[in-house]
């Protein structure tokens, strides 16, 4: 069976976890690569798109900026969390060099194709699985809906874009995207959801609740994310070998509001905090003045190393006021690293009390502070708690794992509905877009 991966880049939270899946369905023996707009991962199965250089691709590329410009100045307070993201400025291009697949497992593919063009050629082609890393792809163009309920219906008033009419920018994403999923047949389509948060939110959709869903948690690799030896990791990293130490990581800024970082600053100028405390932060930036030994560490890609930080730490913080189920999690629990973080999204499925970590109300600072003094002043608990994480992590979060939950829906889907022109180009539905 072939598989192709199709996401807009294999960096990020979304990108490594296609990545993974990837490279856990090789392990079994599927030839399974991926296809992108941007790779950084230097694989060299990943198929890459190649813009088209001709003047008249570039010229589509600037008008479309263009267009994308004035929708901007139309929302002047559009949330930094909010996306039009069901186009893209390369049109059609993108799949004309679509590998041909068995099966497609489609992630996030904003800002690599049109979904108008995408959706209805793709799915004809072959059955496609479409893993849901955020919630745009059944809103209208929110990441987290932070609870406001208007995907339910058709989206309007839109608190993201600071919005109180009914048919903004929202209703005009949901709309299109209303039509694009109406042409697409129920059995040709399969939505994964990584957490039972997701899945939930999915289901109450009114623009993807139709289509069959199943939960597969992210899987990664346990023998890169294990436990090291605590002192050698201080000691390569340059922390105080007796420090109390807490981390926090994301892939973007420090600053991204819904990844909770200022929550976690709050919360420790508030403590009553012993005088060997230290902070390792990972993330593309930090300027906040954090009134505690701090070591950052910036963007840190590779695996063994992340192991070492994870295992040099005591508690991995999380208080993200929404998220879907964190990568950084995964790793942090594999390595033995007991987590703190806020009930919100998908975090207490993994975040579990007296197996692998704490949980304060979503927001609530002085929570997040409750649980972090109490874990830092119960050794032989936080002991406890990094053999349950390890547990946990080999039982519900390996690569084989993941892999074979995913390869049992390939299957599925092939005996039911079978490819349509898969490994065919010419008589591609696709090919009939493209050259139409």
């Amino acid at each position: 069976m072939k598989v192709v991966q199709v996401i807009t880049g294999d960096e990020g939270g979304g990108g490594r976890a296609a990545y993974r899946l990837s490279r856990g369905l090789n392990l079994l023996d599927c030839d399974s690569s991926l296809y992108v707009a941007s790779k950084f991962h230097p694989d060299p199965s990943t198929v890459v798109f190649r813009p088209r250089t001709d003047p008249r691709a570039k010229l589509g590329r600037l008008l479309f900026r263009m267009r994308a410009r004035a929708r901007e100045l139309r929302a002047p307070r559009r949330d930094a969390a909010w996306s039009w993201d069901h186009e893209c400025q390369r049109g059609n291009e993108p799949l004309e060099q679509l590998p041909a697949a068995d099966v497609y497992n489609a992630h996030t593919v904003t800002n690599f194709f049109n979904y108008s063009a995408f959706w209805p050629a793709v799915t004809q082609r072959a059955p496609v699985v479409w893993t849901l890393h955020l919630t745009t792809p059944f809103t209208g163009g929110c990441y987290y809906s932070y609870g406001c309920e208007g995907f339910h219906a058709q989206c309007g008033a839109c608190p993201m874009l600071h919005s109180a009419a009914e048919r903004d920018l929202s209703r005009a994403v949901w709309k299109a995207k209303e039509r694009i999923y109406a042409g697409i047949p129920a059995e040709r389509l399969r939505l994964v959801c990584p957490s039972q948060w997701i899945h939930r939110e999915v289901s109450k959709s009114s623009l993807l609740g139709r289509f069959p869903a199943t939960t597969i948690p992210y899987g990664l690799d346990t023998e890169a994310y294990a436990p090291r030896d605590r002192a050698f990791a201080r000691q390569t990293l340059g922390i105080p070998p007796r420090a109390r130490v807490l981390l926090f990581a994301t892939q973007h800024s420090l600053s991204v509001k819904f990844k909770g970082f200022e929550l976690l600053v709050e919360a420790l100028r508030q403590m009553r905090r012993p005088q060997d405390l230290h902070l390792i932060t990972l993330g593309q930036d930090c300027a906040f003045d954090i009134g505690a030994p701090h070591r950052h560490f910036g963007h840190i890609f590779d695996d063994h190393v992340l192991s070492l930080i994870y295992s040099a730490a005591d508690l991995f913080i999380i208080p993200s006021l929404q998220d879907n189920l964190p990568n950084v999690i995964l790793e942090s629990i594999a390595c033995g690293t007991p987590v703190v973080g806020f009930a919100t999204g998908g975090i207490p499925e993994m975040v579990r009390k007296n197996e692998t970590g704490e949980l304060a109300p979503p927001g609530d600072v002085r929570g997040l502070r409750t649980a972090i003094e109490f874990l830092l002043s119960e050794d032989s608990l936080r002991e406890n708690l990094s053999r349950r994480c390890r547990e946990v992590a080999l039982r519900e979060y390996s690569l084989a794992v993941q892999a074979e939950r995913y390869l049992k829906i390939y299957r599925e889907m092939l005996r039911e509905t079978g490819p349509a022109g898969a490994g065919s180009r010419k008589s591609s539905p696709i090919a009939n877009v493209v050259e139409n």
